[in-house]
């Protein structure tokens, strides 16, 4: 439903949400990566991009910042084509911009949206980076909320939670969600 959102909402070609990070400041590792089907790729291809990233750099200096984009981390556009990170993960995939909202808990960084155009989609707005800031505690509700009723379901017994136990860990959080949720 998240991707769906942003699917109508926001032009892109591609989409991953990690959601509950493990340690961001070593690993891409999450507890579920969701992703559009063009986005799908091993953890083996996330660790060698990791390496030349310099997306988590920034992202880790500026504890809270909820949301940027590519060309925020890299202001000299042909600095950025240059590099190794450009050449071999984006151009390589077809991706040229890239949107990022971040979701804290106090510094540690909890979740992250990666949303990912073309060169032909272009970079994205000022007003599309607005509705982003907007969307963004929307989002962060759903994602802790979401959270909760994997852990709950989680502690529940099962290893990966079936949806009758999601369902009945919704169940137990009638104080936690609305009719609508």
């Amino acid at each position: 439903a998240l991707l769906q959102i942003l699917d109508e909402l926001m032009p892109h070609d591609a989409c991953v949400a990690y959601l509950d990070y493990i340690d961001y400041a070593t690993t891409w590792d999450a507890s579920r990566i969701q992703t559009t089907p063009n986005a799908r790729r091993s953890r083996e291809w996330q660790e060698r991009r990791r390496e030349v990233n310099m997306m988590p750099a920034f992202a880790l200096s500026q504890p809270g910042l909820k949301v940027y984009r590519l060309s925020q981390v890299v202001l000299d556009p042909r600095q950025l084509r240059d590099s190794e990170f450009f050449r071999r993960y984006m151009a390589a995939e077809g991706w040229h911009y890239s949107a990022s909202l971040l979701f804290w808990d106090a510094e540690r960084l909890v979740s992250e949206i990666v949303i990912r155009r073309t060169a032909e989609q272009g970079d994205f707005t000022a007003r599309e980076m607005a509705l982003l800031q907007r969307l963004h505690p929307h989002l962060e509700t759903t994602l802790q909320r979401s959270s909760a009723v994997e852990r709950r379901a989680g502690s529940a017994g099962a290893a990966r939670p079936d949806d009758a136990t999601k369902h009945n860990a919704i169940q137990s959080l009638p104080g936690e969600l609305t009719v609508a949720e």
